[in-house]
Protein backbone atom coordinates (compact mmCIF):
# COMPACT_ATOMS: atom_id res chain seq x y z
CA UNK A 1 0.00 0.00 0.00
CA UNK A 2 1.33 3.42 -0.85
CA UNK A 3 0.34 5.00 2.45
CA UNK A 4 1.51 4.12 5.94
CA UNK A 5 -2.03 4.23 7.36
CA UNK A 6 -5.41 3.39 5.82
CA UNK A 7 -8.52 3.59 8.01
CA UNK A 8 -10.94 0.71 7.54
CA UNK A 9 -13.55 1.77 10.10
CA UNK A 10 -14.43 1.06 13.69
CA UNK A 11 -11.12 2.35 14.99
CA UNK A 12 -9.21 -0.10 12.79
CA UNK A 13 -6.52 0.84 10.33
CA UNK A 14 -4.06 -0.93 8.08
CA UNK A 15 -0.43 0.03 7.70
CA UNK A 16 2.60 -1.45 6.02
CA UNK A 17 4.69 -3.20 8.65
CA UNK A 18 8.25 -1.90 8.87
CA UNK A 19 11.27 -2.95 10.97
CA UNK A 20 10.31 -0.29 13.53
CA UNK A 21 7.20 -2.43 14.25
CA UNK A 22 9.24 -5.51 15.26
CA UNK A 23 8.59 -5.19 19.00
CA UNK A 24 4.82 -4.92 18.46
CA UNK A 25 4.84 -7.88 16.07
CA UNK A 26 6.91 -10.04 18.41
CA UNK A 27 4.64 -9.17 21.37
CA UNK A 28 1.57 -10.11 19.31
CA UNK A 29 3.03 -13.48 18.25
CA UNK A 30 4.52 -14.33 21.66
CA UNK A 31 1.31 -13.36 23.44
CA UNK A 32 -0.81 -15.45 21.10
CA UNK A 33 1.60 -18.32 20.37
CA UNK A 34 -0.70 -21.06 21.63
CA UNK A 35 -3.62 -19.69 19.61
CA UNK A 36 -1.58 -19.07 16.44
CA UNK A 37 0.38 -22.33 16.48
CA UNK A 38 -2.86 -24.31 16.04
CA UNK A 39 -2.79 -23.38 12.34
CA UNK A 40 0.60 -21.77 11.63
CA UNK A 41 3.73 -23.97 11.66
CA UNK A 42 6.26 -21.10 11.82
CA UNK A 43 5.12 -19.71 15.20
CA UNK A 44 7.44 -21.97 17.21
CA UNK A 45 10.45 -20.62 15.28
CA UNK A 46 9.84 -17.02 16.41
CA UNK A 47 12.18 -16.58 19.38
CA UNK A 48 12.99 -12.85 19.60
CA UNK A 49 12.28 -9.29 18.55
CA UNK A 50 15.33 -9.59 16.30
CA UNK A 51 13.67 -12.52 14.46
CA UNK A 52 10.75 -10.24 13.65
CA UNK A 53 13.02 -7.32 12.74
CA UNK A 54 14.78 -9.59 10.20
CA UNK A 55 11.40 -10.75 8.89
CA UNK A 56 10.26 -7.14 8.46
CA UNK A 57 13.51 -6.07 6.77
CA UNK A 58 12.95 -8.87 4.27
CA UNK A 59 9.31 -7.77 3.90
CA UNK A 60 10.41 -4.23 3.01
CA UNK A 61 12.85 -5.62 0.41
CA UNK A 62 10.14 -7.87 -1.07
CA UNK A 63 7.74 -4.92 -1.21
CA UNK A 64 10.32 -2.83 -3.06
CA UNK A 65 10.61 -5.67 -5.59
CA UNK A 66 6.82 -5.94 -5.95
CA UNK A 67 6.91 -9.51 -4.63
CA UNK A 68 4.88 -9.17 -1.41
CA UNK A 69 3.13 -6.67 0.85
CA UNK A 70 2.93 -7.17 4.62
CA UNK A 71 0.22 -5.12 6.29
CA UNK A 72 -0.49 -4.75 9.99
CA UNK A 73 -4.03 -4.55 11.32
CA UNK A 74 -4.13 -1.99 14.10
CA UNK A 75 -6.84 -1.34 16.67
CA UNK A 76 -5.94 2.16 17.80
CA UNK A 77 -2.28 1.83 18.83
CA UNK A 78 -2.40 -1.97 19.30
CA UNK A 79 -1.22 -4.36 16.60
CA UNK A 80 -4.06 -6.86 16.23
CA UNK A 81 -2.85 -8.98 13.33
CA UNK A 82 -1.34 -9.17 9.89
CA UNK A 83 -2.38 -9.69 6.28
CA UNK A 84 0.21 -10.53 3.65
CA UNK A 85 -0.21 -10.49 -0.10
CA UNK A 86 2.32 -12.58 -2.03
CA UNK A 87 2.49 -11.65 -5.71
CA UNK A 88 3.07 -14.14 -8.51
CA UNK A 89 4.27 -11.68 -11.14
CA UNK A 90 4.44 -14.24 -13.93
CA UNK A 91 0.75 -15.14 -13.57
CA UNK A 92 -0.44 -11.71 -12.38
CA UNK A 93 -1.96 -13.37 -9.33
CA UNK A 94 -1.71 -13.10 -5.58
CA UNK A 95 -2.13 -15.17 -2.45
CA UNK A 96 -3.11 -13.73 0.88
CA UNK A 97 -2.35 -15.10 4.30
CA UNK A 98 -3.50 -13.67 7.59
CA UNK A 99 -3.71 -14.02 11.35
CA UNK A 100 -5.05 -12.19 14.38
CA UNK A 101 -3.83 -12.20 17.94
CA UNK A 102 -6.04 -14.19 20.31
CA UNK A 103 -7.50 -11.07 21.92
CA UNK A 104 -8.78 -9.69 18.61
CA UNK A 105 -10.75 -12.58 17.11
CA UNK A 106 -14.48 -12.82 16.64
CA UNK A 107 -15.04 -9.11 15.90
CA UNK A 108 -14.99 -9.07 12.08
CA UNK A 109 -11.53 -7.48 11.97
CA UNK A 110 -10.04 -10.02 9.60
CA UNK A 111 -12.93 -9.95 7.16
CA UNK A 112 -12.64 -6.15 6.93
CA UNK A 113 -8.84 -6.13 6.68
CA UNK A 114 -8.45 -9.02 4.23
CA UNK A 115 -11.24 -7.61 2.02
CA UNK A 116 -9.40 -4.29 1.89
CA UNK A 117 -6.14 -6.00 0.89
CA UNK A 118 -7.89 -8.06 -1.81
CA UNK A 119 -9.54 -4.90 -3.17
CA UNK A 120 -6.18 -3.13 -3.15
CA UNK A 121 -4.54 -6.04 -4.99
CA UNK A 122 -7.12 -5.81 -7.75
CA UNK A 123 -7.41 -2.02 -8.00
CA UNK A 124 -3.82 -0.89 -7.37
CA UNK A 125 -1.73 -3.84 -8.49
CA UNK A 126 -4.04 -4.90 -11.31
CA UNK A 127 -3.95 -8.55 -10.26
CA UNK A 128 -6.23 -10.90 -12.17
CA UNK A 129 -6.69 -13.46 -9.36
CA UNK A 130 -6.20 -13.66 -5.60
CA UNK A 131 -6.45 -16.85 -3.59
CA UNK A 132 -6.31 -18.06 0.00
CA UNK A 133 -5.28 -21.54 1.16
CA UNK A 134 -6.91 -22.72 4.38
CA UNK A 135 -6.72 -25.94 6.38
CA UNK A 136 -10.15 -27.54 6.11
CA UNK A 137 -10.41 -27.81 9.90
CA UNK A 138 -9.68 -24.07 10.38
CA UNK A 139 -13.33 -23.05 10.59
CA UNK A 140 -12.65 -19.40 11.48
CA UNK A 141 -10.39 -18.86 8.49
CA UNK A 142 -12.84 -20.62 6.19
CA UNK A 143 -15.59 -18.33 7.52
CA UNK A 144 -13.49 -15.25 6.69
CA UNK A 145 -13.15 -16.47 3.09
CA UNK A 146 -16.87 -17.12 2.80
CA UNK A 147 -17.82 -13.74 4.34
CA UNK A 148 -15.52 -12.03 1.83
CA UNK A 149 -17.36 -13.77 -0.98
CA UNK A 150 -14.43 -15.87 -2.16
CA UNK A 151 -15.36 -18.99 -4.10
CA UNK A 152 -14.28 -22.39 -2.85
CA UNK A 153 -12.34 -24.11 -5.61
CA UNK A 154 -11.80 -27.46 -4.00
CA UNK A 155 -9.77 -29.43 -1.50
CA UNK A 156 -6.27 -30.79 -1.90
CA UNK A 157 -5.89 -33.83 0.34
CA UNK A 158 -2.89 -33.92 2.67
CA UNK A 159 -1.48 -30.65 1.28
CA UNK A 160 -0.55 -28.98 4.59
CA UNK A 161 1.98 -30.40 7.03
CA UNK A 162 1.42 -29.13 10.56
CA UNK A 163 2.98 -30.59 13.70
CA UNK A 164 3.78 -33.88 11.98
CA UNK A 165 0.27 -34.34 10.55
CA UNK A 166 -0.93 -33.87 6.99
CA UNK A 167 -4.10 -31.80 6.68
CA UNK A 168 -6.45 -31.19 3.80
CA UNK A 169 -6.24 -27.70 2.27
CA UNK A 170 -9.14 -25.80 0.73
CA UNK A 171 -8.51 -23.09 -1.85
CA UNK A 172 -10.71 -20.00 -2.01
CA UNK A 173 -10.31 -17.40 -4.74
CA UNK A 174 -11.63 -14.30 -6.43
CA UNK A 175 -10.98 -12.99 -9.91
CA UNK A 176 -10.80 -9.29 -10.69
CA UNK A 177 -13.87 -9.07 -12.89
CA UNK A 178 -16.06 -10.69 -10.23
CA UNK A 179 -14.79 -8.88 -7.11
CA UNK A 180 -17.38 -6.40 -5.77
CA UNK A 181 -16.57 -2.69 -5.40
CA UNK A 182 -17.45 -2.77 -1.69
CA UNK A 183 -16.79 -6.26 -0.28
CA UNK A 184 -18.85 -7.43 2.69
Amino acid sequence: MEVRKTAIGGGLWLGLLLPVDAEDLYALIAGSARHLSQHLPWVERVKSVEDERAFLRDAVHRMAEGQAYTVGIWEGESLAGLVSLEVDQENNAGEIGYYLGSGFTGRGYMTAAASQVVSWGFSQLGLARIEVHVAVDNQRSRAVCLRMGLASEGVARGAIRLHGRYLDRETFAAVAGEWPEAPR
